[in-house]
């Protein structure tokens, strides 16, 4: 992520277009640490999001609705007090760097105008939401910062506010060419992918490495002294970018990873990674910020929420390959207990030389044609030793037969359960998480909580992901095991085509028939998708598709586990619900 200067010259920008000479009509707080600014104008309404979180500070026009504590925190009741009603006259930003000073024209107790400034310093741990008189006294601060915090600067009402340390580099709103120019061509190396964060405030390592990236088409290249040539190319690609940003012309974008996590976001269009990541555009920089964290939060928060039950079926795939590990050695020991077998035929033909109390014998393997010395028990009889011999061969053989059946049993089970570990990673709402709980509650591998059972209706119906092509054809991707086998028995016929990716764990597709055949931008629609539900993570992925009616449960099969015939095989790229 990078919330940089260059992100709030953005914002600033979309806020003084979109929300100056609006009236503040509501104040929440959230969180201890958020505040929600309602703004009322002529046409339309706005919420401004304002964050000092730790981790994920920000300030953005959200459409979010927040959840409100029902008794409001004393700073909200503060701002209340103090910026109700006030018009907002103006948002600036302090240099490049990322400070912002919002401009209120609000009325004191005896109704006289009186100018107040909210203050929002975007600074990681140090963020903080500050408001301050018409004479520059800090009136109050979410975060308050005494001495025993910092000794060099304290936030508490009745201090003068002192801004933030800002950046001892070049603002890019007042760029010095000239100075650019000579850091630039002086005598020492320079790293291309630096150059920019080093001289610029309010510019990241990621739009540092961005430029340099367009520029050279490296995001790591050092520039000798003497590299005149791609100086020049750099100082060009500088001088392009300091003019989208001081002219406004931002492209607002994030880039996703393949399972769908935001990544980076920034103004200015990511172009550095390549393939690596998908970029999708946003209209405003707010709808990117929004977009980012909403998404973010989201996906952190339904990985907190599955990850005890991913920990438990970590735990049982792993004692299944486990087990699958002993058993394999029981078959591997073959030749140890073919060769008990080969005694007691060996003693059998030689029980002439056997007098009895014996602890061994030498004789000849007709087999190979070498003498082998076999061991015996000095107190069991010719017989019984040949016998004995016969019982260890029987006994390894049920053992091998045994453990051939554990490990066919342990690898369906891991396929299961590998399935399921697949569809808890994409789980995109807890109704996701509680299907793949009560499913593996049903095939006993979590025990029934009564308490937190959640209630179903008689006739539930799982809740399908369904697509319809752009001409008209329907598809439905099964979101966990059970709803394969819903999808594959229960909504198809016989000549809907049903798609999985090959030789991996995935969701079961279903592309519905009509009276037409089907179009090749539905069937490789279909395959995208059954590659994307899918633990296929290359570029390139491996589907087959044939008919339902080639398509059999497994007898005894854990849900959704099938075998197919007649079917052919397509090469796609994996595509999820969002690239549709």
């Amino acid at each position: 992520m990078a919330f940089d200067g260059i992100v709030l010259k953005a914002l600033v920008d979309e806020f003084n277009t979109k929300l100056k000479d609006l009236r503040i009509d509501k104040i929440y707080q959230p969180e201890r640490d958020e505040i929600v600014l309602g703004l009322r104008g002529y046409k339309e309404n706005y919420k401004l999001f304002i964050s000092a979180d730790s981790n994920y500070p920000r300030i953005n026009i959200t459409d979010n609705n927040y959840l409100n504590p029902d008794k409001p925190p004393l700073f909200c009741m503060l701002l209340r007090k103090h910026l109700s009603s006030g018009k907002v006259t103006s948002f600036t930003q302090m240099g490049s760097d990322r400070i912002l000073d919002i401009a209120i024209s609000a009325y004191n107790e005896l109704g006289d105008a009186v100018e107040k400034h909210l203050i929002i310093e975007i600074m990681g741990r140090h963020s903080n939401i500050i408001l301050v008189d018409e004479k520059n006294v800090v009136i109050d601060s979410v975060k308050r910062i005494d001495f025993t915090v910092s000794s060099r600067r304290q936030l508490l009402p009745g201090l003068v506010y002192e801004s933030a340390p800002l950046q001892d580099k070049m603002d890019v709103n007042a760029p010095d060419t000239e100075l650019i120019r000579n850091r630039l061509y002086g005598n020492e190396d320079i790293d291309a992918d630096k150059f920019m964060m080093n001289l610029f405030s309010g510019v990241s390592p990621l739009l540092s490495r961005e430029i340099s990236y367009k520029a050279l088409k490296s995001t790591k290249c050092i520039l000798s002294k003497n590299d005149l040539i791609n100086k020049a190319i750099l100082f060009k690609e500088i001088e392009k970018q300091l003019l989208i940003i001081n002219e406004n012309e931002f492209d607002s974008n994030i880039l996703y990873s393949s399972s769908n996590e935001p990544v980076f976001f920034s103004v200015i269009k990511l172009e550095q990674y390549g393939d690596l990541y998908k970029r999708v555009d946003f209209e405003s920089p707010s709808k990117m910020v929004d977009a980012f964290y909403n998404e973010l939060h989201f996906s952190r928060k339904m990985k907190l929420r599955s990850q005890n039950l991913t920990k438990h079926i970590n735990n049982l795939i792993d004692k299944l390959k486990k087990k699958i590990s002993i058993h394999s050695d029981t078959l591997l020991n073959k030749e140890k207990y073919e060769e008990n077998k080969l005694k007691g035929e060996l003693l059998s033909a030689n029980i002439y030389l056997l007098k009895g109390g014996e602890k061994s014998i030498k004789v000849l393997n007709y087999y190979t044609g070498e003498e082998l010395i076999i061991e015996l028990d000095n107190k069991l009889s010719p017989a019984k030793n040949i016998d004995r011999y016969y019982k260890l061969y029987k006994k390894g053989q049920k053992a091998r037969e045994y453990a051939a059946e554990q490990i066919e049993h342990a690898e369906k089970e891991l396929v299961y359960l590998e399935s399921e570990l697949l569809f808890l990673e994409k789980a995109e709402s807890q109704k996701d998480i509680d299907d793949i709980k009560e499913e593996l509650t049903k095939e006993g591998y979590l025990k029934e909580n009564i308490k937190n059972k959640p209630k179903r209706a008689k006739n539930d119906k799982p809740d399908i992901l369904t697509v319809t092509t752009k001409d008209g054809f329907e598809i439905f991707v099964g979101k966990n095991s059970r709803q394969n086998e819903y999808i594959t028995f229960k909504l198809s016929k016989g000549n809907d085509l049903w798609f999985h990716v090959k030789d991996f764990p995935g969701s079961h597709v279903v592309l519905k028939s009509k009276n037409t055949d089907f179009s090749e931008s539905a069937i490789l629609l279909a395959a995208e998708l059954a590659a994307g539900y899918s633990k296929n993570s290359a570029d390139k992925v491996t589907v087959d598709y044939t008919k339902i009616k080639y398509v059999k449960k497994i007898p005894g099969g854990k849900p959704g586990m099938v075998i197919y015939t007649n079917y052919s095989t397509i090469t796609v790229e994996p595509k999820g619900e969002d690239l549709i």
